[in-house]
C-alpha cells in the first residue's frame, strides 16, 4: 500500500491541511510509504526527515494572491503547472498498489491535479473538509447576503446570482471552474469513495455525489494531550477561535457578550476585527498567536462560542474544546452542532431566533451548571476520543477497500 496525500500548502494553515499533513506522517510513522504533493511552501519542519515520507512542493501561491492578470484564471480553472508536476510523481508509482488521497485542491492546484490521478487509473478519494464539489462558492452559502443559499448548484437561477463576496466576474470564475470538474474532471463517474468529517456535512453532500457513492465517517483527529479539565466556574471569559469575517459573524458575539454582560476573548484576526472592537469595548482581540497560547486561552476560558452563519464541516476548535473540558456553544446552522450535547456539554441555540444566543449564554452564567456541562464534555471526548492512532486505523481500512478492485491475486497490502 502507498499513498499520495493532496494538499493546498505544506505548511499547516488551514483545517484541511493541518489533516491533511499530520495524517501524512502518521501513515508513514505506520511504514506505509506516503507522499504528500503540495502547493504553497515552506515545507512544515514536522514533514522533515521523516522515514517513509516524501514531499513534493510546486511552490505555487493561491490564485487570489497572484498579482498577474491572466495566471490567477488560468490557475483558477485549469492549473497546467500543476497537473505536469503531478504526473510526474504519479509516474513512479503503480496505479494497483497506490491511493490517492484529495484535502485541498481548488485554491492552487485547481482540478487538472484531480483529472491527472484518474486518467492515468489510480484510486482514488476525497474527504469532504467543504462542499466545493457541489458549490461554486464551496459552502452553500450567499456571502452577499449573508445567509444559507438554498438554490441548486449549477442551475439556471445559481447562474444568475452573485453570492460571492466580490463582482460577478468571480462568481463566473467559480461556476467555470465548477462546469469544469464536472465535465473535464467527470469526478462524479469516477470517483466512488469519500470520507465525511461529520454526518452532518456528509449527508448534506450526499445527494450530489455520484450514483452509488459510499461516504465514510472519520472524524479528524484530537491534536491535544490528555489533561485534566478546566474548572470553569474560576473563569468568566468567553472564548471564539477563528478568523473574523462575516460568515462567521463574530459580531453576534461581541453584541451578545456586551449584552448578558460576560467578559469575551477572540483569539483571530480578519476584516471585521475594528468592526468587533467598536461594537464591544471591553473584548480582547489577539490576533494570531501560536497553537500554545490558543491552549492557554481555552484553560482561561468559561465556555467556547461558535457564530458561523454557515453549515461549515467540523470545526477543529470544537474538539479542542471540549478535549480541555470547556462547554461549547454552536447555532443550529453549524454541522459542529453534531458533536454537542445540547444541555449535557453546552448548548445548540436556534440562529433565526433573535436573542437565541443570549438565552444560552445566560444560562452559562450558573457556575454549578457551566461545571458539570465542562466535566460531562471532557469525560465525553476522552472516553472514546477521536485521536491520530484512531484516524490512521480508519483511514488505512478505507484505502484497503479502495485498492481491493486493483490487488493482483497474491499481492499483499
Amino acid at each position: 500500500m502507498r499513498i499520495i496525500v493532496v494538499s493546498e500548502a505544506a505548511t499547516i494553515s488551514g483545517g484541511a491541511e493541518k489533516v491533511a499533513l499530520t495524517s501524512a506522517v502518521a501513515l508513514a510513522k505506520c511504514g506505509i510509504p506516503t507522499t504528500v504533493f503540495a502547493g504553497t511552501g515552506p515545507i512544515d519542519i514536522r514533514l522533515q526527515d521523516i522515514p517513509h515520507l516524501t514531499v513534493h512542493c510546486t511552490g505555487q501561491r493561491p490564485y487570489y494572491e497572484n498579482s498577474d492578470a491572466v495566471l490567477p484564471i488560468r490557475q483558477t480553472l485549469w492549473n497546467a503547472d500543476a497537473a505536469m508536476a503531478f504526473r510526474s510523481v504519479l509516474a513512479i508509482h503503480d496505479p494497483s498498489e497506490t491511493v490517492v488521497h484529495f484535502h485541498s485542491y481548488l485554491r492552487v492546484h485547481s482540478g487538472a491535479v484531480m483529472a491527472a490521478a484518474l486518467d492515468l487509473g489510480f484510486p482514488s478519494i476525497i474527504t469532504l473538509h467543504d462542499y466545493a464539489l457541489a458549490c461554486p462558492s464551496m459552502g452553500f452559502y450567499n456571502f452577499k447576503r449573508q445567509e444559507i443559499c438554498p438554490l441548486t448548484p449549477l442551475s439556471p437561477r445559481c447562474f444568475g446570482t452573485n453570492c460571492t463576496a466580490r463582482g460577478y466576474g468571480n462568481k463566473l470564475g467559480l461556476l467555470a471552474r465548477s462546469s469544469l470538474l464536472a465535465t473535464k474532471v467527470r469526478w462524479r463517474a469516477r470517483i466512488h469513495r469519500f470520507i465525511a468529517v461529520s454526518a452532518i456535512s456528509g449527508e448534506i453532500m450526499r445527494p450530489y455525489l455520484g450514483p452509488g457513492a459510499a461516504i465514510d465517517l472519520v472524524l479528524n483527529p484530537v491534536d491535544v494531550e490528555p489533561g485534566p479539565a478546566v474548572d470553569v466556574r474560576n473563569n468568566s471569559r468567553l472564548l471564539y477561535v477563528g478568523r473574523l469575517e462575516p460568515h462567521k459573524d463574530p459580531l453576534r458575539l461581541a453584541d451578545a457578550a456586551r449584552t448578558v454582560g460576560l467578559p469575551v476573548m477572540f483569539v483571530g484576526d480578519g476584516p471585521l476585527r475594528t468592526e468587533v472592537e467598536a461594537a464591544n469595548p471591553d473584548a480582547i482581540v489577539t490576533g494570531w498567536v501560536t497553537p500554545a497560547e490558543v491552549n492557554r486561552a481555552m484553560r482561561q476560558a468559561r465556555a467556547l462560542v461558535m457564530t458561523s452563519r454557515w453549515y461549515e464541516a467540523a470545526p477543529l476548535v470544537i474538539f479542542d474544546a471540549l478535549a480541555a473540558g470547556l462547554p461549547v456553544v454552536v447555532p443550529d446552522t453549524c454541522a459542529g452542532r453534531e458533536f454537542v450535547d445540547d444541555g449535557k456539554t453546552g448548548f445548540v441555540y436556534e440562529s433565526c431566533n433573535p436573542t437565541g444566543l443570549e438565552t444560552a449564554l445566560e444560562l452559562l452564567k450558573n457556575d454549578e451548571l457551566v461545571a458539570e456541562l465542562g466535566r460531562t464534555a471532557h469525560a465525553r471526548l476522552w472516553a472514546s476520543p477521536p485521536t491520530m492512532e484512531r484516524h490512521v486505523e480508519q483511514l488505512i481500512e478505507v484505502y484497503g477497500e479502495v485498492l481491493r478492485p486493483h490487488i493482483v491475486p497474491g499481492m499483499a497490502i
